[in-house]
């Protein structure tokens, strides 16, 4: 299960076309609500058994991975060559935006992160979690579409 159709099921028989967790009736979105409400990926998963840790984490690299083609993505990441060889980091920090992806799947929350990375604001990490969620759903609406 690599990919996001393998994920991510929209069908007009399940949730009328809400884009749900393949095998489930969890909308995707749910994912990120609880994380952009600074609950864990573990607590997410307690909260919906029928998502498995693995259908979680590769919705969440693909979606990370989606962001960075996103053109409104520019007021939220920094991608400079001369800045971290290149890598997307947060704007005005030195910190990756992968730091996010990392803690969010080794079960932290947004808070953790900011524990750690002081120079992100809440705002920041939650408002990038936001355009990921959009830009992934967009993309598999018009897949399916």
């Amino acid at each position: 299960m690599n990919t996001l159709p393998d994920v991510i099921q929209i069908s007009d028989k399940v949730m009328v076309g809400t884009p749900v967790f393949r095998g489930t009736r969890v909308p995707v979105q749910s994912l990120f609500d609880h994380l952009e409400g600074d609950i864990s990926l573990e607590e997410f998963l307690d909260d919906f058994p029928s998502v498995s840790e693995e259908q979680a984490i590769t919705l969440l690299n693909a979606a990370f991975s989606s962001v960075l083609t996103n053109t409104s993505a520019g007021d939220l990441i920094n991608i400079d060559s001369e800045l971290m060889s290149g890598t997307p980091v947060f704007r005005g920090t030195r910190v990756p935006t992968q730091h996010l992806l990392d803690h969010l799947s080794g079960n932290e929350t947004i808070t953790d992160l900011l524990t750690g990375y002081p120079s992100v604001t809440k705002e920041q990490a939650v408002a990038f979690l936001k355009l990921t969620a959009e830009t992934v759903l967009a993309k598999q609406v018009l897949q399916v579409a």
